[in-house]
């Protein structure tokens, strides 16, 4: 069974800045991590190469210098991993990226099954897996907790509000993966190992449906959430004298 997994390496947001001119985050000096429903989208895939056999491929779009960030995907059973760099990519939306994965997923071959993250730290749009499966005509399950594979079907427990949903599908299909916690590490052996630079001279691209012009929405305004309130802690020695605690901060308050 060959999967595709496509992993998008992302700034670690708490650290980021804003360009208040162009409202894209300030990326320079930020670490850097793979977006991590992705990882577990890579742990998923390499998890069911172990009970399958196959391939795992793992795609990503951005800059070349990515490429010590990805390493872990060998260490965690990956089998080759690729990168599309490209100046044309930049400010795509998630239009234009389902654009320019769709088409990378067509340059290198055909697969059993497609894996995501459900959605991005820096975006957290959850649009791009469905666009993708739109665009390659996948049947596609989306905010999986667990996936696996009986003959030519893919079966996924979903989270849904108020619990978990079982459905299946048959492949080849696109499969969006929920976070998990995986703390995976880069073993030594697999630093430094070839991964393959794609650009459009190695792709037929349609430049004008990738980065800015491809794109068909455009950022209004970034900012970051308001910080919680933290909360008061009374310690009394009686609950009498923790009530009378909670009425004088609220009558300080005038809640009441």
């Amino acid at each position: 069974m060959n999967i595709l997994v496509f992993a998008k390496v992302v700034p670690k947001v708490s650290d980021c800045k804003i360009d208040r001119e162009t409202n894209n985050l300030i990326r320079d000096g930020v670490k850097s991590i793979i977006n991590p429903p992705d990882l577990a989208a890579i742990h998923t895939a390499c998890e069911l190469k172990k009970e399958h056999g196959g391939k795992v491929v793992v795609a990503s779009m951005g800059p070349d210098f990515i490429k010590g960030e990805l390493e872990v995907a060998y260490s965690m059973g990956a089998d080759e991993i690729y990168i599309v760099s490209s100046m044309a990519v930049r400010g795509s939306d998630t239009l234009a990226t389902s654009y320019v994965l769709s088409t990378t997923a067509k340059h290198l071959g055909e697969f059993d099954l497609i894996l995501t993250g459900t959605q991005t730290l820096d975006g957290d749009t959850g649009q791009v897996g469905p666009q993708l499966a739109e665009k390659l005509g996948l049947n596609s399950l989306t905010y999986t907790e667990s996936v696996e594979v009986k003959g030519d079907e893919v079966i996924a427990k979903r989270r849904i509000n108020g619990g978990l949903q079982e459905e299946s599908a048959k492949m080849p299909a696109l499969v969006s993966v929920l976070r998990k916690n995986i703390n995976p590490k880069v073993k030594e052996e697999d630093k430094g190992r070839e991964i393959t630079v794609l650009t459009e001279k190695d792709i037929d691209f349609d430049l004008d449906k990738m980065g800015m012009k491809g794109s068909r929405t455009v950022v209004g305004s970034v900012f970051a959430p308001p910080e919680a309130k933290k909360g008061v802690v009374i310690e009394k020695n009686s609950d009498e004298e923790k009530v009378e605690e909670i009425i004088k901060i609220l009558k300080d308050n005038k809640r009441i």
